[in-house]
């Protein structure tokens, strides 16, 4: 199924990157009747898309930039969608390629993605370009490029119990294992947590005294399993997943505001019930003494 579907479908909210942009029109109304311009005057603008429809077999999309409309438009296919997704860390494979087509087209610098390349990074959002799936690349919050979505390792959360099945094992400072900090531990048959690992790497991150080290899945009875995002339509439903998570939370953040306000209102009402009730009675009091 065309993973545009599930972006209609659950009016799915993203970024278009017009590139390559020609005197197609923009509309007005979705009915596309009123043109209010054309898509080479957004060339190389990023817009937000808050609607999108499928009309006489094309997908045209509502966008609005710095929230003030836009318009209804069918971007070039050299446009760029971007999807934001939950920030997670990612590590690079040896082989990732940092010249690649879409860094080539957004003319960045990919020199700090190559010194830094064996570090960990974060990734929060994913790009969709010559039907190619990227990832954000971010050292601490500077994007240093995109990568394809096949040459990256994403940690999973595993948070399960294990046991070493080693009678002496070495624990890691670092995720490659190659920083040993303590050597010769003995685990003595006892029961530790796993945090999560990397997918196709061997490290896995382990509490141990309280304290977090990495080791190597091999030395334990971990088997834990782990999916990852293989095509668009698993980014599409990715996304979806974050932004219903994200209006979940939301949703519940407004009631709980409304019912601290409903629970402060009644304190005030019965403050003031409190109070007229003692002048009701200090009245009373007054006439019965006359």
């Amino acid at each position: 199924m065309n993973y545009m579907y599930w972006i209609e479908k659950y009016n799915l909210n993203f970024q278009i990157h017009i590139k390559n942009s020609d005197d197609s029109k923009i509309y007005k109304q979705k009915n596309l009747d009123e043109v209010i311009g054309t898509l080479n005057q957004v060339e190389d603008v990023i817009l937000d898309v808050v609607a999108t429809s499928e009309i006489n077999k094309n997908y045209y999309f509502k966008t609005t930039h710095r929230n003030e409309l836009v318009g209804w438009l069918k971007p070039t296919k050299e446009s760029i969608k971007y999807f934001n997704t939950k920030k997670n860390e990612v590590k690079l494979y040896s082989n990732f390629q940092a010249d690649n087509e879409l860094n080539q087209l957004l003319d960045i610098d990919i020199n700090r993605l190559k010194e830094n390349s064996i570090k960990i990074f974060f990734s929060d959002s994913y790009a969709i370009y010559n039907d190619n799936i990227y990832c954000s690349i971010l050292l601490k919050d500077e994007l240093l490029g995109f990568v394809k979505i096949d040459q990256i390792s994403f940690y999973n959360n595993i948070n399960e119990e294990f046991k070493f099945n080693k009678e002496k094992i070495t624990l890691f400072k670092d995720s490659k294992m190659e920083k040993p900090i303590i050597e010769d531990f003995e685990p003595k048959n006892e029961i530790y947590k796993s945090l999560g690992k990397f997918n196709n790497f061997d490290g896995v991150r382990v509490i141990i005294d309280g304290k977090r080290y990495w080791a190597d899945i091999k030395d334990t009875d971990l088997e834990p399993h782990i999916e990852t995002i293989q095509d668009t339509e698993d980014v599409i439903i990715d996304t979806i997943f974050n932004q219903l998570l994200d209006k979940v939370e939301f949703q519940n953040k407004f009631y709980k505001q409304k019912m601290q306000q409903l629970n402060e209102k009644i304190t005030v009402l019965q403050e003031r019930e409190k109070e007229n009730n003692l002048k009701r009675k200090q009245l009373r009091e007054l006439l019965s003494s006359k």
